[in-house]
């Protein structure tokens, strides 16, 4: 019983260390502050098997403004457009983002290139704070082992792709460590099942 009660406990505690490394792997939690820098766009053609077809890349690679305000969970971003190597162009783009708790933060907005009318879709991306420069990634969303979030306009299904990075006067809001919080409850267990097995 005694080494069955140990077990577990060993498992639940690794659990909680690869656990809280995944989070850490996820990209910074809780950005707050201001940060502009550039990106590059690539749009792939969600409808086809991975890594998909890329319909065309920002001629202007990696010199298209972005910027962002981190705040709490909420905050903004804006991008500026720019010119694909297909000869369409691309437009600006602005909305909310969300932070989602886990080192990923998504960008909600309306985004159209030559001809086809702007259609609303978001993008989320995998957010790291190193210093005082954040770095972005687009994540799959599907998922469908294409990255970036897809959505349909007259030229098919379509995923935009916008990796880049961005500094400012950001900073990371310290969060309890829950990996020492879930650590310290499960040393409390052991200790009363150890009280139990002794009485």
């Amino acid at each position: 019983m005694k080494t069955k009660t140990k077990t577990t406990l060993s498992a639940l505690l690794a659990c909680a260390v690869v656990g809280s490394a995944g989070v850490a792997q996820a990209g910074t939690v809780g950005i707050t502050g201001t940060a502009s820098g550039t990106y590059s766009l690539t749009l792939l053609n969600a409808a086809t098997a991975p890594p998909g077809v890329v319909l065309g890349t920002s001629t202007t690679n990696p010199s298209n403004a972005w910027s962002f305000t981190f705040s709490g969970g909420s905050g903004s971003f804006s991008a500026a457009g720019g010119m694909l190597t297909t000869g369409f162009s691309y437009t600006p783009i602005s909305g909310a983002l969300v932070d989602n708790g886990n080192g990923t933060y998504t960008g909600s907005y309306s985004f159209g290139f030559g001809p086809a009318p702007a259609v609303a879709t978001t993008t989320t991306w995998d957010v790291t704070l190193v210093g005082t420069t954040v770095t972005l990634v687009t994540l799959d969303t599907e998922p469908n082992g294409i990255n970036g979030t897809s959505f349909t306009n007259i030229f098919g299904t379509i995923s935009p792709v916008m990796d880049g990075t961005a500094s400012g006067s950001v900073s990371a809001v310290p969060i309890p460590a829950a990996a020492w919080l879930l650590g310290s409850g499960l040393l409390g267990l052991a200790g009363v099942a150890r009280r139990r097995k002794t009485s």
